[in-house]
């Protein structure tokens, strides 16, 4: 469940622009509405229903003097938590789960059953990432967060270069449907690129070595 006050901080941050194209603000904004859009479709989330419940009534909310949060919001979000806990016949196993410490003592005081997501910590430029042998993560969702993050990302590699590619994580006319596919832009590349393709096929491995292999078993089971 997902209160209305919650929905209209994403609205918000999803209009946040800066020179014709989307802020920090707004890339995680429209991000936070993929992931929600995400929940809602993806078959691998049977059984899961995403509701939005709550009024946004505009004159209830008053905006902070940059225009992003809503200076009431906390209060108004435990709120409509706790009138959709009236509707319903069961409290077990219902947890109220914000990234706010704040929030979540008020709401464990008021007698919510509160969880505190803790903020992962902020990527900062220049900053290396590590990981241990034994995890693997697809490269291309790694730079798709990074570009979120940051806005553009120069991926650089070195074969007779060194060579590289930007990836945009939002442009002026990026739409929802590019946002539900995980599509990034790419603005700038040399001519290492296309050869550098031909080595990296979605992430894993080159589907045209599985057909030359099938083709050489067709040939044997045929003779």
């Amino acid at each position: 469940m997902i209160p209305g006050v919650v929905m209209k901080e994403l609205e918000n941050a999803a209009n946040m622009k800066k020179g014709g194209r989307l802020s920090h603000a707004g890339r995680r904004g429209y991000r936070a509405l993929q992931e929600i859009t995400t929940l809602k479709r993806t078959e691998g989330y049977q059984g899961l229903s995403v509701l939005v419940v709550g009024p946004t009534n505009p004159e209830q909310l008053h905006l902070s003097p940059d225009g992003l949060t809503i200076v009431n919001a906390d209060s108004m979000i435990r709120d409509q938590f706790k009138s959709f806990l009236r509707g319903i016949d069961f409290r077990k196993g219902v947890f109220f789960l914000t990234m706010d410490k704040t929030n979540a003592s008020l709401a464990a005081a008021e007698g919510l059953s509160s969880l505190r997501v803790q903020y992962p910590p902020r990527l900062r430029k220049g900053q290396e990432l590590t990981m241990p042998r034994e995890e693997s993560i697809l490269l291309a969702r790694l730079v798709y967060e990074l570009a979120v993050e940051f806005g553009t990302v120069r991926v650089t590699w070195e074969d007779h270069g060194p060579h590289h590619i930007d990836l945009e994580g939002g442009w002026i006319w990026k739409s929802m449907e590019h946002w539900e596919a995980w599509q990034l832009l790419a603005s700038d590349l040399d001519p290492g690129f296309h050869k550098a393709l031909n080595r990296y096929v979605d992430g894993s491995f080159d589907a045209r070595r599985f057909v030359k292999e099938w083709q050489k078993l067709a040939e044997i089971l045929s003779e």
